[in-house]
């Protein structure tokens, strides 16, 4: 049985069953969710990942950071080209809110989370950095990047950095295993992307927050099993919160767009459809499902970036925001203010 499917339609509740009798069967009719596929060398390539995307955002001057250790961080001062995009100290965050998450979708009867997981991450990218909303297609990240399939797969970051994606207006979704078109469009890309635990691995509360303020909502890994399936087809409430202390190896993908510490839970964007939980959403306990194992980030350019060069500090490039002529004249008084006296 293919995933991350999810056929609810097939469990039949009987009338008059006891509780633990309704969770036996319900169990037992719903599909195993096999979508997302950790690679064996993770550790390995999450390293050699986080240092080459170190390097292309400090070399293209977007950040500063250690490229040896592939550890960022955002320039600190008002000109820096990603800024922080919201507090890691909020008591809640929702990028709904914030206008950087794109639609729910559904991946109907094919596995392939993972496609729906990546994209969800550039799109919301798109938004916050280039005010853009877009639709990528999943349909060429299962027939053209090698990722997955809809059997499952992994993060496909490395397709929208090289050669970049198309519009689904383009490649519409088949959820097929469709080959792949002689002849595809280059319509979004990405700068880079990077995993947010230095191994892949997954990282605690404090880390996964940070690096949704310094990069907008995140693709991660979660573990599925029958209760989050059924909370996603009976849950509707928004203020719903879904724990479990029933840990495993993940094997489905979403996308984390949230959280509020007095619900102490993630918000997710599932890839099930609007139909379910809440509108396609949910809450997850911090702690649950192995929510977060995996996290990656992806960095798409953005519009406002005047990247002229033509001043430097001791400490940091200047790449300043706006127009030609605003960015010449702040660095034409940034020049004047550094001058010696």
């Amino acid at each position: 049985m293919r995933c991350c499917l999810l056929l609810l339609v097939t469990v039949i509740v009987s009338i008059g069953a006891t509780a633990q009798e309704n969770t036996d069967y319900a169990a037992a009719a719903i599909p195993t969710v096999t979508g997302l596929k950790k690679p064996a060398n993770l550790a390995t390539s999450a390293k050699k990942q986080n240092i080459q995307a170190s390097r292309k955002l400090t070399d293209s001057g977007l950040v500063s950071g250690d490229a040896k250790n592939g550890r960022l961080q955002a320039i600190a001062f008002a000109g820096s080209s990603l800024p922080q995009l919201c507090d890691p100290q909020s008591a809640a965050v929702d990028f709904r809110q914030l206008g950087g998450v794109s639609p729910v979708k559904s991946q109907g009867a094919c596995g392939a989370c993972w496609a729906f997981a990546t994209n969800a991450a550039l799109e919301s990218s798109y938004l916050l950095r280039r005010k853009a909303s877009i639709d990528a297609s999943e349909q060429e990240l299962i027939s053209c990047s090698n990722a997955g399939s809809c059997g499952g797969g992994w993060w496909a970051f490395d397709f929208h950095v090289t050669p970049g994606i198309e519009a689904s207006s383009s490649l519409s979704y088949q959820a097929t295993d469709a080959a792949c078109p002689q002849s595809i469009r280059t319509d979004y890309k990405a700068i880079t992307w990077g995993y947010v635990d230095a191994k892949g691995g997954l990282p605690s509360i404090t880390e996964l927050k940070s690096a949704m303020c310094q990069h907008g909502p995140l693709t991660v890994g979660m573990f599925v099993d029958p209760a989050f399936q059924i909370a996603m087809r009976d849950q509707h409430d928004p203020d719903y919160v879904f724990q479990t202390s029933n840990q495993g190896q993940v094997n489905h993908a979403v996308e984390l767009v949230g959280w509020d510490e007095g619900k102490q839970a993630w918000l997710i964007k599932n890839s099930w459809g609007s139909q379910l939980g809440s509108s396609g959403f949910m809450w997850v306990h911090y702690g649950s499902s192995s929510l977060g194992d995996g996290a990656a980030w992806v960095e798409v350019q953005p519009t406002t970036i005047i990247n002229l060069g033509l001043f430097k500090t001791a400490k940091a490039s200047i790449q300043l925001e706006g127009t030609e002529a605003a960015a010449k004249a702040r660095i034409a008084a940034t020049t004047k203010a550094a001058a010696p006296q």
